[in-house]
Formats: structure tokens, C-alpha cells, sequence
């Protein structure tokens, strides 16, 4: 059996009186992690970093490293192959009560990332294929352990399902910050419509050398240039 691990986390951000709530990770077969792993971690060597928490990019605190450390790590990050599923709730005033539990949008979120996770594994024709999720601990994170008990008991896509903290025996789950972080950046970006370009870094992400990303924003499909996509 093929099996694969995914590492996911969160991020929370404004958008006026909006909130987006993201929860994004990076999935890949088991024996793919530990060189990801050892390369994630001589990067932020060379960048004189002991770890890496976006908080710290998007507040500027790595003084002169601050422009050239995220597309060195997205570099890494694409050369790696992994599949990135993320899912993002936006709430606000109007939204039900239920959603602006913190527990519950967790939940909504982790359900359909691993519904996500299926579906690209399915077109890869690995259907047969058990993931084992890890998650960042926090407050709230055991919903995603109850939202397996419930519905995802009988399911032998999920080899497993736990919740593990930050720090040097996970260095993986930095890549989900990362990921779910750029995630959020970009939803953030199409909510407050000021029809800046799609953000470079995520869409380096999303899109394979030599693949097509389009626009639809101002009622025309336009496929996205060379130039758009951030190659030089």
C-alpha cells in the first residue's frame, strides 16, 4: 500500500470586519519527507534562522533577509512535488453563530481538506492510498480528532490522524505555515477587490513549470503571462 503523510496547520486573518480562516498542508508520499525536511532546515541555515514562523516574515523582523527567504523556500517547496490542499472560511456579522466557533470552522475546514486530499489522490489513481495527518497542536485542534471519530472512522484512506507541536522533531509543519499562510494572504487579496495581481508567491505554489493559470477578475478569462507568474 502507498502510503503518505500530510502536514497541516492554520492562520486567521482580517479583512475589515471579515474574518478568514484557513487551514492548508502539504501532502506527500512518506519517504519524500526527510530530504524535504533536511533541505527546509539548510535553507534557514543559510538564512541564519533556527526556525520559521510567517508571523515573523509578515511583521519584517528578518531585517535584509526578509525579501529573499519566501521564494527560497517556495523553491524547495515546488522541486519537492508535494500536493497542497487548503480550505478557507470567511465569516463575518451575518454569518450563523455556529460558524464563528473557532472549533466548528476548524472542523468545516480540516473535513474539506481530507475530502480535497481524496479527490486528487483519486485522480492520480491512488485510491488505495492511506494518509497519515498531522496537525499543529493548539486549542481546538481536537475537533479534527472528533471529526474523524465520526466520520472518517470507516474510512481506510486515513492511516492515522494526530496532533503534534511545533518545534525541531516537526520541522514539516513550518512548510504547512507556509502553505496555509499564502493561502489566506491570497483569499485576502480577492475579498478586498483592489485588483492588485494574484500574489506571485502563491501562484509559484499553485502552478507547475510549464502549466496555465487564468484570471478571471473583470468579466474576461485571461491567461496568465510569464511576466504575471513571476518568472524573470
Amino acid at each position: 500500500m502507498v502510503v503518505l503523510k500530510a502536514f497541516c496547520d492554520e492562520s486567521e486573518i482580517s479583512v475589515g470586519a471579515a474574518r478568514i480562516f484557513t487551514v492548508a498542508g502539504g501532502v506527500a508520499l512518506a519517504d519524500r519527507w526527510p530530504s524535504l525536511r533536511s533541505d527546509w532546515v539548510a535553507i534557514l541555515k543559510e538564512f541564519g534562522l533556527e526556525s520559521f514562523h510567517f508571523t515573523d516574515y509578515e511583521n519584517n523582523r528578518l531585517g535584509a533577509k526578509h525579501d529573499a527567504l519566501i521564494p527560497a523556500l517556495i523553491g524547495l517547496v515546488n522541486r519537492s512535488g508535494i500536493f497542497a490542499p487548503a480550505c478557507s472560511l470567511v465569516t463575518d456579522r451575518t454569518s450563523p453563530s455556529a460558524l464563528k466557533d473557532e472549533r466548528a470552522r476548524y472542523e468545516f475546514c480540516a473535513d474539506n481538506l481530507f475530502q480535497t486530499t481524496w479527490r486528487h489522490l483519486d485522480r492520480l489513481g491512488l485510491e488505495d492510498a492511506s494518509v497519515e495527518f498531522y496537525f499543529e497542536q493548539r486549542d481546538g485542534v481536537g475537533n479534527v480528532i472528533g471529526a474523524f471519530n465520526r466520520g472518517l472512522r470507516d474510512d481506510s484512506r486515513v492511516g492515522s490522524i494526530a496532533v503534534i507541536p511545533k518545534g525541531d522533531s516537526a520541522r514539516e509543519l513550518e512548510v504547512a505555515d507556509l502553505l496555509a499562510y499564502e493561502a489566506g494572504k491570497s483569499l485576502r487579496a480577492q475579498i478586498k477587490l483592489d485588483c492588485r495581481p494574484l500574489r506571485k508567491s502563491l501562484l509559484a505554489l499553485a502552478i507547475p513549470k510549464g502549466g496555465r493559470a487564468y484570471d478571471s477578475r473583470g468579466g474576461a478569462l485571461r491567461e496568465l503571462s510569464a511576466s504575471d507568474l513571476g518568472a524573470s
